[in-house]
């Protein structure tokens, strides 16, 4: 009897630590995405690099932009958002990548 609640108990443990982590994935990634948003509203130009930054919506979580440019070579950039988290002590981090065009000068008629 001993025996199987040592093992249910460790099955829900696991179980919690699991959905801890899933959590913290899934806010790193909404929070990258809400960043790639925000960027994709703004200007050409206007798109910088951002240096590690704490997330005002959780300060639990840091982002960094990265912007280069594009392989494609047309008037585009490659943003990049990572986003940082602890995870058990860790730092784990998660990058979401976008390309951001120069709309403004290849569409006037």
């Amino acid at each position: 009897m001993s025996l199987t609640a040592a093992a249910f108990l460790n099955l829900f443990t696991f179980g919690a630590r699991q959905a801890a982590r899933s959590e913290q994935l899934l806010q790193a990634v909404s929070l990258a995405q809400a960043r790639l948003e925000e960027i994709r509203n703004l200007s050409f130009s206007a798109v910088n690099e951002q240096p590690k930054t704490s997330c005002p919506e959780n300060p639990a979580y840091a982002y960094a932009v990265e912007v280069a440019g594009s392989s494609l070579d047309c008037g585009l950039k490659t943003v990049t958002v990572t986003v940082f988290y602890q995870e058990t002590g860790e730092e784990k981090s998660i990058s979401l990548t976008m390309e951001k065009g120069d709309w403004e000068t290849y569409l006037k008629p």
